[in-house]
């Protein structure tokens, strides 16, 4: 049983409160910079099975791969060093796509690199065993489980890197879709929540049936 960490240069990471990531986390059925190939098929149960940790708000993952050869260091994300947790992932043709939200000590080290540079993400995954393919390329085999994803500045899939950077609409309340509501102090908030209160209220008695007696 091993623990690879994919990564092939200087590892790091980003952000700025509000904003997401779209990117691509790793590819399938061909081969990476490290010399090693992920059958998508073999794959597949990891990723539901990691899916599951992004359902439940688990998928953080740290600015570089650890500096560690354990292996209990590197099944373990630490605290100190995450920058980032997926809150969407998904398939697409033979990318892994994710959105990913900046968060922790390291969020801001993260955004900074992506506003300024090219950054990716690379995966640590454990397999219970890797084989070499027909065409020489290492690839897991048996069990495998997905660590995580951690953002570096050369991923070692090819594809791996972030795609686009998206601000989210500070303060949007979808009660309020359609109101214009001008004000730059403390009461701005009061007349927004005043007005979800109100539209609430409105909801709730047209919903409400009359009832015989």
């Amino acid at each position: 049983m091993s623990i690879v960490v994919e990564a092939s240069g200087i590892a790091l990471g980003l952000e700025k409160s509000k904003k997401y990531i779209k990117a691509v986390l790793q590819s399938f059925n061909t081969p990476n910079r490290n010399k090693r190939y992920y059958p998508l098929t073999k794959m597949q149960q990891a990723i539901e099975e990691y899916k599951e940790k992004v359902k439940n708000g688990e998928a953080f993952g740290e600015l570089g791969h650890p500096d560690a050869t354990s292996p209990e260091r590197l099944a373990t994300i630490d605290p100190k060093y995450v920058s980032h947790v997926i809150k969407e992932m998904y398939l697409e043709n033979n990318l892994l796509k994710a959105i990913v939200k900046p968060v922790g000590p390291m969020k801001e080290y993260l955004l900074e690199l992506a506003e300024n540079g090219r950054i990716g993400f690379s995966v640590r995954v454990f397999a219970q065993k890797w084989i070499r393919n027909e065409n020489a390329y290492v690839e897991p085999d048996g069990h495998i489980y997905i660590i995580c994803y951690d953002a570096v500045i050369m991923p070692s899939h090819y594809e791996a890197y972030v795609e686009k950077i998206e601000v989210a609409r500070e303060n949007y309340i979808p009660e309020l879709e359609g109101y214009s509501v001008e004000c730059t102090n403390n009461v701005c908030e009061v007349k927004k929540q005043k007005m979800v209160i109100e539209n609430s209220m409105i909801d709730a008695i047209k919903s409400f049936k009359p009832i015989k007696f």
